[in-house]
């Protein structure tokens, strides 16, 4: 886990022309991953080697290996006579329960970093198709593309810009403040009426959602509250004048 998400590889899987270009690009970009882990991410390999430690030990206690060798008066014994495989497994020693183990640990690491990648991969889809963030607050990422996003690291708040051309061509910084954003949305009832949208990418109506309570009651649906437009103050201004023109 430490070494994903793989931006760049997952990537190239997406831009494939082919289905067998797709399966190479997936396929190294596994393979980039489990380099990576034996390498960079110590964290992941202290974790692969713990797997593989107590693989090795299953291996002891299921049996395998347990005898290093067999005399040859020992091989005509009826217990030596069943399935080559089985009888090989038995053998061997140390180094057949090594192999074991690592064979099975590398078959988990293989489906572990198989599904993390297909894992990324639907988020990539998502996010490339804009599926991801338009649907309202039960998005993957619990947000409402309406939102104005702001980096400070202060709860609730949300602070952005609006700038605005006037007619005489001057230019207004408006540096706008939320005190508390939104976090529990649904569906405007008026959205699907003669006079709304119905289409999100080209409405008719204001806006598809509408914010809601966060504390919801049992016995009815939630209520709606004030926008957020409604709770914007200015926290700055600033003009910038038109810069007349020579000549």
């Amino acid at each position: 886990i430490s070494v994903l998400p793989r931006c760049s590889g997952v990537g190239e899987v997406l831009e494939a022309c082919t289905l067998r270009q797709a399966g190479a690009a997936f396929v190294r970009a596994g393979l980039a991953a489990a380099s990576a882990i034996l390498t960079e991410s110590h964290i992941s390999l202290a974790a692969l080697l713990l797997v593989l430690l107590i693989l090795f030990g299953l291996c002891r206690s299921g049996g395998i290996g347990a005898m290093p060798g067999v005399p040859p008066m020992l091989r005509r014994r009826p217990e030596f006579h069943g399935s080559p495989l089985a009888v090989r497994a038995r053998l061997g020693g140390v180094a057949t329960q090594l192999a074991y183990a690592a064979a099975h640990c590398l078959a988990h690491l293989a489906a572990a970093i198989s599904l993390l990648l297909l894992l990324e991969l639907a988020i990539e889809v998502m996010i490339k198709y804009e599926g991801v963030g338009r649907d309202g607050y039960h998005s993957l990422f619990h947000v409402h593309y309406d939102e104005a996003f702001s980096s400070l690291q202060v709860p609730h708040f949300k602070g952005f810009l609006r700038f605005h051309i006037t007619r005489a061509g001057d230019l207004e910084m408006f540096a706008l403040g939320l005190e508390r954003s939104p976090h529990a949305w649904r569906e405007d009832p008026r959205w699907r009426t003669p006079h709304g949208g119905g289409n999100r990418d080209v409405p008719a109506h204001r806006a598809k959602w509408v914010p809601v309570e966060e504390r919801v009651h049992l016995l009815r649906p939630p209520r709606m509250v004030p926008p957020p437009e409604a709770q914007l103050q200015v926290v700055d201004y600033l003009l910038v004048p038109r810069y007349p023109r020579r000549g």
